[in-house]
């Protein structure tokens, strides 16, 4: 196929960079997704804890903020490995293998481990671990310093006293 002189890209590279350009943005579109499942899930035990007052729900909350940290680790160090890819294509002199998605070169440079870490990632998640500890810990505080109250040893009703 003839190349552009524009641009210097045939109509199928520039069909093969469109398709890496979608996958890059869907992935994108998917870690900003999981971000807002995480805020609406810890907001949703936040509320139940509210409600009712029972640790066990801050407790619970630790775990989907883990397995969304995870996916959305997951999904931005793929997106960098096609952002690399793209870049890679883009840049490559001629030898472009058209419609290739192999990313597994780049697992070395831009791991899941390294995008878990990245400073927005870490921060962000970390944000809502620590939310939960201290909401637990503020918590545990107010109930060991309140007083009991008398009950009615025959009744086990509350009494009021006055001072």
């Amino acid at each position: 196929m003839p190349k552009d002189n524009t641009k210097g890209f045939t109509e199928d590279e520039r069909k093969y960079f469109e398709i890496i350009q979608n996958v890059i943005a869907r992935m994108n579109t998917c870690s900003f997704q999981i971000k807002g499942m995480t805020v609406a899930v810890v907001t949703a035990l936040l509320a139940v804890h509210a409600s009712n007052s029972k640790p066990i729900f801050l407790w619970m909350m630790i775990v989907p903020v883990m397995v969304f940290w995870l996916l959305d680790s997951y999904y931005l160090c793929k997106e960098r490995q096609f952002r690399k890819l793209y870049e890679d294509v883009t840049n490559n002199d001629g030898d472009i293998i058209l419609y290739s998605m192999q990313v597994e070169k780049y697992k070395s440079i831009y791991s899941c481990c390294k995008s878990m870490f990245s400073l927005m990632t870490f921060g962000f998640y970390v944000l809502f671990i620590i939310l939960g500890l201290c909401v637990v810990y503020f918590q545990t505080l107010q109930t060991t310093h309140e007083s009991p109250k008398p009950h009615c040893t025959k009744c086990r009703i509350s009494v009021e006293t006055k001072t």
